[in-house]
């Protein structure tokens, strides 16, 4: 085997090493966190069913926003627990006719690009996790369950 050749097969081997090496981490990592990740997403869903109980579409945006503005480190991870707790509320709250009007569907993922990122700019957020939310809206205004909602008048029941 010529010089070029060795070198090749000892970065291959190095690379698959380091493959094998981060998957193990990785799959270590999530044996023993995974549950408590679970758990924490369906708190915050949870909580943000209890609120939006008391609450109209809007009122669960405007609190999700405050909840942004609140969090001065914006992880990503932050930012996925107050998407889940709007994705609670706006579940659980009492609908409003034109809430869900001019909002684009995911089905177009530019155009509700766009108008997350407008709107997040409209609310003073540069950063790049603000528009998350607005996905959730965007989800939200386009489900069977809002529609569902919106025919009824009715809030939902309890989480299952």
């Amino acid at each position: 085997m010529t010089g070029p050749g060795k070198l090749f097969l000892i970065l291959g081997v190095i690379a698959v090493g380091g493959l094998l090496l981060i998957g193990g981490a990785a799959w270590y990592w999530w044996d023993q966190h995974s549950v408590e990740l679970f758990e924490a997403a369906r708190a915050s869903v949870e909580d943000g069913h209890k609120s939006g109980s008391k609450l109209e579409e809007g009122d669960c945006v405007v609190h999700a926003l405050e909840r942004h503005k609140a969090d001065w480190s914006r992880t990503m991870v932050s930012v996925i627990k107050n998407g889940l707790w709007l994705t609670g509320c706006l579940d659980a709250s009492k609908s409003q006719p034109r809430f869900c009007e001019d909002v684009p569907s995911q089905d177009n993922p530019l155009l509700a690009g766009i108008w997350a990122g407008n709107i997040c700019v409209q609310q003073g957020f540069s950063e790049p996790y603000c528009h998350t939310l607005f996905q959730n809206v965007s989800k939200y205004c386009h489900s069977p369950e809002r529609a569902g909602k919106i025919k009824t008048g009715a809030r939902p029941g309890p989480m299952t």
